[in-house]
């Protein structure tokens, strides 16, 4: 299932939506693969005649990149002047951002961008 990383004769493939589905036959004694996949935009990718080929799955969910330094909650204040609110998510202008929980700073799960159609 999707999210996976597909390496195919040394080129990288996402596959991203529907099944994968890798076939293997034997051509004058050696093996042979084709490969189907769909990228994130909705195309099908048929590969014939790979000799050798790699699957990895990847996880569908990853941590956002987390600000550094991260503020400290007890004395730094948001964007607006308040106190960090516990249980509040905060996004920073560089693309990070953090959960703050039993006031401790946690990652916040995202999409893995891999399979973005940006």
């Amino acid at each position: 299932m999707p999210p996976q990383k597909i390496v195919a004769d040394g080129r990288t493939y996402y596959a991203c939506r529907n099944y994968v589905l890798i076939e293997r036959e034997t051509l004058d004694g050696s093996p042979r693969y084709s490969v189907t996949l769909t990228t994130a935009a909705g195309k099908e990718v048929k590969l014939t005649n790979v000799k050798r080929v790699r699957s990895e799955a990847l996880p569908g969910r990853i941590a956002a990149p987390m600000p550094y330094p991260l503020p400290n909650p007890a004395r730094d204040r948001d964007d607006d002047g308040e106190p960090f609110k516990n249980g509040w998510t905060y996004d920073w202008p560089d693309g990070s951002s953090a959960t703050l929980r039993d006031y401790k700073w946690v990652p916040v799960m995202v999409t893995n961008p891999v399979c973005d159609t940006k």
